[in-house]
C-alpha cells in the first residue's frame, strides 16, 4: 500500500477540484479533475492524473510496468464517483482524505 497527504491547490464549484501531494508524499503527484456541461443535461468529467515514481531510473521502469494498474484503478474510481454523484453526491468532506493506491 501507498498513502500520501495532498492538498487541494484549486477549487471551483462544479468546474474544477486540483490538488497535489505534500513534500513528504511516497509518490510525488498531482491532479485535478474538471466538469464540462454537455448537451442532454449530461456532465463530462475530465481528469489528469501525474506523478513522479521515487528511486530514479528504476522508479520509472517499475512505474511502466504499473501504468496499467494504476489506470485502471482510476477508472474503477471515476465510475464510482460517477455512481456517488448519480445518486445526488453529498456535501464537501470535512478534511481532506488520504490518497491510496
Amino acid at each position: 500500500t501507498i498513502e500520501w497527504d495532498a492538498e487541494i491547490i484549486q477549487e471551483e464549484p462544479d468546474h474544477i477540484i486540483a490538488w497535489q501531494s505534500l513534500p513528504d508524499a511516497e509518490i510525488d503527484n498531482a491532479g485535478e479533475v474538471k466538469f464540462e456541461e454537455a448537451p442532454g443535461g449530461k456532465t463530462i468529467v475530465e481528469t489528469t492524473i501525474s506523478y513522479r515514481p521515487p528511486a530514479g531510473e528504476i522508479g520509472e521502469m517499475a512505474a511502466k510496468l504499473f501504468n496499467p494498474a494504476f489506470e485502471k484503478v482510476v477508472k474503477n474510481d471515476l465510475k464510482e464517483f460517477k455512481k456517488h454523484m448519480e445518486r445526488g453526491g453529498a456535501s464537501k468532506a470535512k478534511s481532506q482524505p488520504k490518497s491510496r493506491m
